[in-house]
Formats: C-alpha cells, sequence, structure tokens
C-alpha cells in the first residue's frame, strides 16, 4: 500500500474512533495484511510500523499533501478546523471533526465504544464546572478522537469553525488549555451564540467556564484584550462594559478598562472582588446571575470605574 493511502486510512480510523491508545501509540487493524491491533502509529512522530507485515513509514513527510488538500477544501468552501499550537496528537487526530457531547454526533460516522467513553468522559467534566445540558448543545460542545480534551468551537455567520479551545478533563493533562497557534485572533466568545441589546451593558470575564455562569457576558479568552474584540464591542455599541475577571488578576482587569475606554471610547468599569478567591465560573451561574443584576442597577460610569464587590 502506498504511503498516502496509509495517511488516508489512519484518518478514517480516527475519524471513526475505532483504533486502541495506548501510551504514545495508536493501535489498530494493518491496512495491508489485516492483523488485528498489530498496527500502530507513534502521535508525536508519526512514525507508524506493523509488527506482523513489516510495513513501515512516517506520516510526518506527507503533511504537505494534507495541507494542500485542506487549501483545495478552502477554496470550495468547506471548513476544516486547523491546526493546533501545542504538538497534541498533532500530526493525526487534528484532522478528525468535533463529535459533540450535547447527543449529536457527524451524521456520517457511527460512534465506537472509545469514542462513546471519550464523549461521556467530556459531558461528565462539562456537567461538574456547571455546564447544563442546554448550553452544551447551544455550543456545540465537542470532543475528537484520542484527545482527552473538552472542546469549544466558535463558528461564523455561515456556521464555519473559526476558532477553538480546548479544555484538558483532568488535572494530569498538561498544558491545560490550547488553542489554533499564539497568532490565532481570539474573538470575543460568546458572541457567535448571543447578540446584546444596543444601549445595554456587556460584561467581559476572563475564561470560557466563567461566561457560561455569567449572564450577558463575553468571555476574553485570557485577562487581556486585543483588537478585533474592541472593534466587536464597538460595533455592539453597549451602554458600558464591566470587567468580571479573576481574584488574581491583579491590575489585568483595569488595563482591560483602559483599552476599552480609549480605543472603543466605551465607559468601563472593573470588578474587585471582596472576601473570594473564587473565579465566576465556580461562583456558579445562580450567584453571578445576582452579581450582574445588581450591577446593572449601577448607574453608567463615566470614564473608568472600581466596582467593589462581594459576593
Amino acid at each position: 500500500m502506498e504511503r498516502p493511502d496509509v495517511l488516508a486510512y489512519v484518518l478514517r480510523r480516527l475519524r471513526s474512533g475505532d483504533v486502541r491508545a495506548r501510551g504514545s501509540n495508536v493501535e489498530m487493524v494493518c491496512p495491508s495484511c489485516g492483523g488485528e491491533r498489530k498496527f500502530a502509529v507513534r502521535v508525536d512522530s508519526g512514525v507508524y510500523g506493523c509488527f506482523r507485515c513489516g510495513l513501515a513509514g512516517t506520516l510526518r513527510t506527507l503533511l504537505v499533501g494534507v495541507r494542500q488538500e485542506w487549501i483545495r477544501l478552502a477554496r470550495r468552501g468547506v471548513p476544516h478546523p486547523g491546526l493546533p499550537g501545542p504538538r497534541v496528537v498533532r500530526h493525526l487526530a487534528v484532522e478528525a471533526p468535533f463529535y459533540g457531547i450535547g447527543g449529536y454526533l457527524e451524521p456520517s460516522i457511527p460512534p465506537s465504544e472509545p469514542l462513546r467513553c471519550l464523549r461521556d468522559k467530556a459531558r461528565a467534566y462539562a456537567q461538574n464546572r456547571g455546564v447544563t445540558a442546554e448550553q452544551q448543545v447551544t455550543y456545540r460542545l465537542g470532543v475528537r478522537p484520542l484527545v482527552p480534551r473538552l472542546f469549544f468551537p466558535y463558528w461564523n455567520a455561515s456556521g464555519e469553525t473559526t476558532f477553538w479551545m480546548g479544555r484538558a478533563i483532568s488535572d494530569d493533562i498538561k498544558p491545560k488549555t490550547i488553542e489554533p497557534g499564539e497568532t490565532a485572533d481570539k474573538p470575543l466568545f460568546g458572541d457567535h451564540v448571543w447578540t446584546p441589546s444596543v444601549g445595554s451593558p456587556v460584561f467581559l470575564t476572563e475564561g470560557v467556564f466563567d461566561h457560561l455562569a455569567t449572564p450577558r457576558s463575553f468571555a476574553l479568552m485570557g485577562s487581556a484584550i486585543n483588537d478585533r474584540q474592541l472593534r466587536r464591542l464597538q460595533d455592539l455599541q453597549p451602554s458600558w462594559v464591566c470587567v468580571l475577571l479573576d481574584p488574581d488578576a491583579g491590575i489585568k482587569p483595569y488595563r482591560v478598562c483602559q483599552a476599552v475606554w480609549r480605543v472603543a471610547r466605551l465607559p468601563a468599569a472593573y470588578v474587585q472582588w471582596i472576601g473570594t478567591e473564587k473565579d465566576p465560573g465556580s461562583l456558579g451561574a445562580g450567584l453571578m446571575s445576582e452579581v450582574v443584576d445588581e450591577l446593572c442597577k449601577l448607574p453608567k460610569p463615566t470614564r473608568i470605574q472600581r466596582l467593589a464587590v462581594r459576593p
């Protein structure tokens, strides 16, 4: 079998989930001799080999062909998830689509036992973090074969995934968060799901889980704000912007407010948390709803204001 066919075969197996992960290897039926679990691929290097018939090679050298195929698909308007930055099964599993944990999967691919197991673990992790079943569906939260992470896709008006964030579903998986590379221009997460009314306040949180727990909010996906996010705030025309970063954020909420005022020309306020070390996501949707309701009753700041909040 030619090596390009091996790559196509491996990708088909990854998408179906009909594989077994063991250490740094992914094991599957050999495409040449049919040996059950005799064919293995190292996910960190792309080296593959069969212990029965001796079929061997490296899939890394074929990644150029994969990129060319992605370019061809993009020109036809076919979406693809893109490449992640860290080396997390980067040579193989990143080509696989997202499989939703909210009760839906890719319609053309039946769920295999490994994929169902991964989906169940990701769903349990999401529920433990306070994500509701409705949010799992609305935000299209999903998994990818062999990658023990919960993925949060961000899509454009055409439904194409333009950004995503993958969160480790256990504490022993490093790094905790992956994204499509350090140069990716992060959007306001949540802007693809809801749009605030013109003239109403908007709340900015640090992480995705904080956003899911906080009404009327967007997530910066970090503790800083970029030009794309500032331009979008200008377009939305809120009455003012309230920054709700984590208690350990230090001076960063004030710097976000400075950028909002100087660039977007919007009055802004930042919350200084009193008596808690929990972030908004850990405080929970019930308590954060009460906090947001109380903040909305405050008069609009004139420029930049500090708000002391004891949840």
